[in-house]
């Protein structure tokens, strides 16, 4: 070992990262106190859990020749057992409960308040909820009544209507230019 070698210190390995990112900061914190292949090869075991040091220690005599031998094994060893970052095949297995249990609906109403909106709807749910200590279900049944009235008041405002009409002459309008954009040629 090189004689002012002093590594920077890192975590040691402990079997349930990922063996290739924890590999790849070993060799970095290795070299930069100035050491080769042989010392990072020599000094793992330092740096290594008491589990994964029963692995390495474990290993036949004369499998090891080489930093890299040492890393491909490390690799094959511990890539399977580390956690990972979850996929899209893990969201298809979370099935939505019609109850979460035990949690009180004072919280579930001031989170359901941190996604309204609408100011005014706020206020309503917090006025009442301040004067009657509202359940959930009266609070969702609120928001219910506020977003039924909303929808009334552009009916009959023609907020509704205008938007429905402008969408009517909108895509009329697209089938127009669809046609007078068409390029013909001639084989």
């Amino acid at each position: 070992m090189p004689k002012a070698f002093k590594p920077i210190p890192i975590d040691k390995y402990d079997g349930q990262t990922n063996p290739r990112e924890w590999l790849q900061l070993y060799s970095t914190a290795i070299r930069s106190a100035g050491a080769d292949s042989y010392v990072m090869a020599n000094y793992l075991s330092v740096c290594l859990d008491p589990a994964v040091r029963i692995w390495l220690t474990s290993l036949p005599e004369e499998s090891i020749t080489s930093w890299g031998d040492l890393n491909k094994k490390l690799i094959e060893s511990f890539q399977a057992t580390c956690n990972r970052p979850g996929n899209h095949f893990d969201l298809t297995r979370i099935k939505q409960k019609t109850e979460i249990p035990n949690v009180p609906d004072q919280q579930i109403i001031a989170a359901f308040q941190g996604g309204i909106r609408s100011d005014d709807l706020v206020r309503e749910i917090s006025q009442r909820n301040h004067d009657l200590k509202l359940t959930a279900r009266e609070c969702f049944e609120i928001a219910d009544k506020f977003v039924f009235g909303e929808s009334a008041l552009d009916d009959i405002r023609g907020k509704g209507k205008e938007k429905r009409s402008d969408k009517l002459e909108s895509s009329k309008k697209d089938k127009k230019r669809k046609s007078d954009n068409m390029v013909h040629t001639i084989d």
